[in-house]
Parts: structure tokens; C-alpha cells; sequence
């Protein structure tokens, strides 16, 4: 008897010390992954908070009344009128229309409010706008409609090298660098 209460005990020991080291090893694993893995969960979290920050900017400017043919081009503006449209990565969009308008003074820009040099290759000319709002309206169907973030990533300046969007090579650092 004595020494069948020796061995359970030792038994009971051995499975405990065995469940010890296994919750040790599962353990030591899941913060390794988890370690490994927060960089990456950590962009993830980062490019979703951006969208909902997004949506609530379209909420909130969709359940205001604006009549975007009165508002003046300017940096709050050109993001209420995104919002409006539901134009995407306004700041990178915004970015855009700075390089491709020479900070809004180009002749493009002053006369046929075409700030992100959007081009009709049909008529061999650039697209005309009566306001500057139709602009990011027309970037939005013209451009952005293409954007699907399983073909090009999330990244939208991946999208832009990929698409191409401009001839010019060192675009999108320039974009970035603004």
C-alpha cells in the first residue's frame, strides 16, 4: 500500500513537472510568435485604424449639408470634398494634386481647375473642369475606381507605381516626401 501511495505521489509528480514544461514551452512559443508577428499586426492595426478614420470623416461629412460648388480650394476643403465623394487616402491624394499642379499654380490648375493632370486620351487633351470639386469627382472615376487592395495590396503608393499613375520615376518618393 505504502509504496503504491510512493509511486502515485511520484506519478502525480512526473505529470505535473511534464504539464509544467509544457505550458512553459506553449507559452515561451505564443510570445515568440506573438513577438514575431507584432510588426506585422501592428501596420495591420495601423492601415485599419486609418480606414475607420476615413469612414468616420465620410460620416461625418455625408450627414452634413455642403454644396461643394461654394467651398474655395484649400487643405480642409479638398478633404471635406473627398469625404463627399468618397475618394480614398485623401492626404495621398491631396500629396498628388500639390505635384502635379506645382502647389495649385499651374495653368492646368488656374484655368480648367485640373489639378492632378488627369488626361483624356480619347480626345488627346486634358480634362476641363468648371469647379475644382469635379476634379477630385473625375480623380475618383477616373482613377481610383481601379484601386483593389487584393490585387495591389493596401499600400496605395503600391497601387500608384503599379497602376502606372505619372511617367515620372522617382514619383511616388516625391509624393512621399511632400
Amino acid at each position: 500500500m505504502q509504496i503504491n501511495k510512493i509511486r502515485n505521489r511520484k506519478w502525480f509528480y512526473n505529470a505535473f513537472q511534464g504539464g509544467v514544461l509544457l505550458y512553459i514551452a506553449i507559452s515561451s512559443t505564443f510570445v515568440f510568435f506573438s513577438t514575431f508577428e507584432s510588426f506585422h499586426v501592428e501596420r495591420e492595426y495601423d492601415k485599419l485604424y486609418a480606414r475607420i478614420d476615413g469612414l468616420e470623416k465620410l460620416i461625418k461629412v455625408r450627414t452634413q449639408e455642403i454644396d461643394v460648388l461654394s467651398l474655395e480650394l484649400n487643405k480642409d476643403n479638398f478633404s471635406r470634398v473627398c469625404a463627399y465623394y468618397n475618394v480614398q487616402f485623401d492626404t495621398i491624394v491631396y500629396r498628388q494634386a500639390v505635384l502635379e499642379s506645382s502647389n495649385f499654380t499651374s495653368e492646368l490648375c488656374r484655368k480648367y481647375n485640373n489639378f492632378l493632370g488627369l488626361y483624356d486620351s480619347r480626345n488627346h487633351d486634358y480634362y476641363k473642369f468648371k469647379h475644382w470639386s469635379e476634379c477630385i469627382k473625375s480623380y475618383r472615376d477616373l482613377v481610383q475606381y481601379k484601386y483593389n487592395p487584393e490585387k495591389y495590396g493596401v499600400d496605395y503608393y503600391d497601387f500608384l507605381k503599379k497602376l502606372p499613375y505619372a511617367e515620372d520615376s522617382l514619383y511616388i518618393l516625391k509624393l512621399k516626401g511632400l
